[in-house]
C-alpha cells in the first residue's frame, strides 16, 4: 500500500556511505531505504542531483557524522539526514 507521507519530497541516497551490517549488505540497505521512500510517496533521485534531502548512513566515517550533526546542507544545499530518520518518520506517522 502506497502512502503519501513524503508528499513528493525528493531524496538522494549516498550509497558510498552505506556498509554491510547486521546481516544486510550495503546494497540491500540502500535498496530497502529506496523502497521505503517510494512506498511512502517520496521520489528517489541520483545522488548527484538536487533534492530536498540526501540520505547517508553512518558506517564508520567521521566526515559523514560531522555533516549530519552540523545540521547544514551539502554543497548542493540538500539537508543531510541519516537512514534511520526515514525509518523514524515512517514509524511515527
Amino acid at each position: 500500500m502506497k502512502r503519501d507521507l513524503f508528499g513528493q519530497m525528493t531524496f538522494a541516497i549516498l550509497s558510498s556511505t552505506f556498509y554491510d551490517k547486521e546481516g544486510d549488505t550495503a546494497a540491500e540497505l540502500v535498496e530497502m531505504t529506496r523502497r521505503q521512500i517510494i512506498e511512502n510517496g517520496g521520489r528517489v533521485l541520483e545522488d548527484d542531483q538536487k533534492s530536498n534531502y540526501v540520505i547517508a548512513d553512518d558506517g564508520y566515517r567521521q566526515d559523514v557524522w560531522t555533516l549530519i550533526s552540523s545540521g547544514k546542507g551539502d554543497e548542493k544545499h540538500r539537508l543531510i539526514v541519516h537512514r534511520r530518520w526515514v525509518e523514524a518518520c515512517i514509524k511515527e506517522n
